[in-house]
């Protein structure tokens, strides 16, 4: 009996175009792990391609495509032992997201660790897709996992080790030639014994070595090649991190919240689920109502105009002190990850908050001095200013007065049309609508830093 085929998803369309662009072009694939859904459905995963050095960016080239016809771009891209690219927009079905990553080889660090031919050799169809074999995604699965980050994730450490011991004559020696004898005897007693999990960082440990000097030894000059080009890879993402940051700014009332959970789950699917928000700041630091003893509660109230702002010196101590966790916090928290990965962080209000609605934070300050504090603010990538009619913000946030949301409307509109960075998105109107607008915003933000492919 035929299995029932997986329920229609978002990214649908873009997966079922992306197959039949590649099975058109002849463009030899296959797709190495979490493939039991498609092409109708990702079922959550990210999409792992392995095609032929010579045909990456032919096929990168159609994927592309296939996403710009289903109303997608090209939100991040970089390479590392892959072209990694993630794509986000909106069809018929909805907005949706994708995380695509184009393998030419299965390596680590430049340094190869798995046959990426004989993967192709061995992949067969499946409901119209060219998949890995399952003995073949299993032990590359859990080789990648296992040298790149010390870990086992999926179950890869169970199912590689039933496809090893099973097998033994198939995967020992093609092991040992990538990484020696001692490695892949450290690997294989791994699998017999069912060793814990927590000896994987040490085994991992174990293999990096292995295969780096096996490959000294037998390709010195590829290998020495193939490590400073990765490190060159590792750098220029230092210079133009894949990671995006976006900072919502608004008065109680004008909608942040709710834009955050519409935009949320199509750029986590875009980003493969790194999308961190933070309120208000990094984060870094404490909350002063922590650091002081008090409840966190103290913090948050329905009326945020309610507090009596601090005196000068008290005002200055607090400005100071955020300060701070913005630069403290971005660099040392948040600047990694956006190297890292393409991680987005998501900002409810940001310092500029500060500017626009200062009494929210207590403090009794000109503005200048605000001002001047800002300069040395990382900021965002984008900034959405969220707003509507002050009759709409009042009617939803009663606390607030009718000329308070006046003034926090005019200072905000006046922010948004002198900031660079800045997008007007009208929460006065559906919220279907507002969170078109964002997402639009957005996603042409991202995609502006990738013009052509």
């Amino acid at each position: 009996m035929k299995d029932p085929e997986p329920p229609q998803a978002q990214e649908t369309p873009f997966l079922v175009e992306l197959f039949l662009q590649l099975e058109n072009a002849g463009i030899r694939y296959c797709v190495l792990r979490d493939a039991d859904g498609l092409p109708q459905n990702a079922m959550g995963h990210d999409l792992d391609i392995l095609v032929k050095p010579k045909e990456a960016k032919p096929a990168f080239k159609l994927i592309c495509k296939a996403a710009e016809t289903n109303g997608g771009r090209l939100v991040a891209c970089y390479r590392r032992s892959a072209i990694v690219a993630r794509f986000c927009g909106h069809n018929h079905l909805g907005w949706w997201g994708m995380a695509v990553d184009v393998f030419v080889d299965m390596e680590y660090g430049g340094l190869p660790y798995y046959n990426a031919d004989t993967i192709l050799d061995n992949s067969r169809k499946r409901n119209g897709v060219r998949v890995a074999s399952e003995k073949d995604s299993a032990v590359s699965a859990f080789l990648k996992e296992c040298l790149y980050a010390g870990c086992n994730r999926k179950g890869y450490a169970m199912r590689a080790a039933q496809c090893v011991v099973n097998t033994p004559e198939r995967f020992k020696p093609v092991l040992q030639d990538y990484f020696g004898r001692t490695a892949t005897s450290r690997l294989m007693n791994f699998f017999g014994e069912g060793a814990p999990e927590t000896e994987i960082p040490r085994l991992a440990r174990t293999l990096r070595r292995g295969l780096l000097w096996q490959r000294l030894t037998g390709f010195p000059l590829r290998t020495v090649c193939g490590r400073v080009l990765s490190y060159w890879q590792r750098f220029t993402r230092v210079l133009a991190p894949p990671g995006f940051t976006i900072a919502l700014l608004g008065t109680d009332g004008s909608g942040k919240s709710t834009i955050i959970g519409k935009i949320e789950p199509p750029l986590m699917h875009a980003t493969h689920d790194e999308v961190i928000c933070e309120h208000l700041r990094p984060n870094l630091l404490p909350s002063l109502a922590k650091l002081f003893g008090r409840p966190e509660a103290a913090e948050t109230t329905s009326n945020p105009h309610s507090g009596r702002p601090s005196g000068t010196f008290g005002s200055l101590a607090r400005l100071s002190y955020y300060t701070l966790d913005y630069v403290l916090g971005f660099w040392i928290k948040v600047f990694p990850s956006l190297v890292r990965c393409p991680s987005i962080w998501i900002f409810d209000r940001y310092f500029h908050d500060l500017l626009t609605d200062p009494r929210r934070a207590r403090l009794a300050l000109p503005r200048w001095v605000i001002r001047l504090y800002s300069l040395v603010i990382p900021r965002p990538d984008i900034i959405l200013c969220l707003g509507a009619d002050a009759a709409v913000v009042q009617g939803r946030k009663a606390e607030i007065s009718l000329n308070a949301a006046q003034k926090a409307m005019t200072l905000l509109r006046d922010f948004c049309r002198t900031e660079p960075r800045a997008v007007w998105i009208d929460t006065g109107v559906t919220i279907e609508e507002s969170t078109d607008q964002a997402l639009a915003a957005v996603t042409a933000r991202m995609a502006a830093r990738h013009p052509r492919y």
